[in-house]
């Protein structure tokens, strides 16, 4: 969970699902086209279900991380960006003191670690921001491609292993998203939990 002088949001929706609704099919042995709604839904929501259960971006997407605070008033030396694997930096913008928005291109980013890392180029400092809710934007891509060959295979393995599993249990009281896993998709899930740098 991000602290709360963050805000994380979607910026631009993944252009496709990592499991396509004809490898769908197959793994479910379904050849008629009367599910493929239903089915098309399920993807999605199980790709929601396994980047929220580990705290990653699978489908290349853009977001947009918030700063209720500048960076120098909380006292960070760098900003992590939440939903690795960082792709790449696209903006970072900053009220100044003046109240007006400022690019700020003083940077260096490291995506050698768990999670994207974003701090001052080397001699130089956070600018000076004005203390009001977004006053420290970040933009940026996330997830591990759009090709089938850049996703993990226990991922995409697990979306389909939730997906058959809330396929053939629809009836199910609970919401989708609160459904039972299969335990192969939990441990899958285990092993590929986000844990954020120390």
């Amino acid at each position: 969970m991000l602290p709360l002088s963050y805000g994380l949001k979607v910026s631009t929706a993944p252009a496709a699902e990592p499991v396509t609704l004809a490898e769908m099919k197959i793994h479910l042995r379904v050849t008629d086209v009367d599910e493929d709604g239903y089915i098309t839904e399920l993807i999605q929501e199980a790709r929601q279900f396994v980047e929220n259960s580990t705290g990653r971006a699978i489908y290349d997407r853009s977001y947009t991380l918030n700063l209720h605070r500048g960076p120098a008033a909380m006292g960070l030396t760098e900003v992590i960006l939440p939903r690795p694997p960082l792709d790449s930096i696209t903006s970072v913008n900053y009220i100044d003191v003046d109240g007006n928005s400022q690019a700020w291109t003083d940077y260096q980013v490291s995506t050698s670690d768990e999670w994207g890392r974003l701090k001052p180029d080397y001699n130089t400092s956070w600018p000076s921001v004005r203390e009001q809710y977004d006053c420290f934007t970040v933009v940026y891509v996330a997830g591990y491609g759009t090709a089938t060959s850049d996703f993990p295979l226990p991922l995409v393995r697990c979306m389909k292993l939730i997906t058959g599993n809330w396929f053939e249990n629809r009836e199910a009281a609970t919401p989708v998203m609160l459904r039972p896993v299969p335990m192969a998709a939990e441990s899958i899930i285990n092993n590929y939990k986000a844990w954020a740098a120390a």
